[in-house]
C-alpha cells in the first residue's frame, strides 16, 4: 500500500501510486494505514485515540433523580396501603 503525504499527514491511501503535485509525496505504508495518520520522524503513526468522556450528572440532576425515586417509593407505599 502507498500513503499520500501532505505536510506530514496522510491524506489518501492507495494500492498504486499515480502522478501528484510536487507538494505531495508517496511512501510505503502498512495495510491498516488510513487518512489522518501522521508522519513523525519518518514513521507513519496512527493518531492518538481519545476516549469520549462519560457524561457527568450535575448535583441538581442527582437531587432530581433522588426526588423522583422518593416520590415513586411514596406512591408505592400508598398503593400497598390500599390492599
Amino acid at each position: 500500500m502507498k500513503a499520500l503525504i501532505l505536510n506530514d499527514n496522510v491524506v489518501q491511501v492507495e494500492a498504486k501510486e499515480f502522478p501528484v503535485h510536487e507538494s505531495l509525496k508517496w511512501m510505503e505504508c502498512p495495510a491498516d494505514c488510513k487518512a489522518g495518520w501522521h508522519l513523525i520522524n519518518g514513521v507513519l503513526t496512527a493518531p492518538e485515540v481519545i476516549p469520549e468522556p462519560k457524561p457527568i450528572k450535575s448535583t441538581l440532576e442527582k437531587k432530581v433523580d433522588a426526588l423522583w425515586s422518593a416520590v415513586a417509593l411514596q406512591d408505592m407505599a400508598q398503593v400497598n396501603a390500599l390492599k
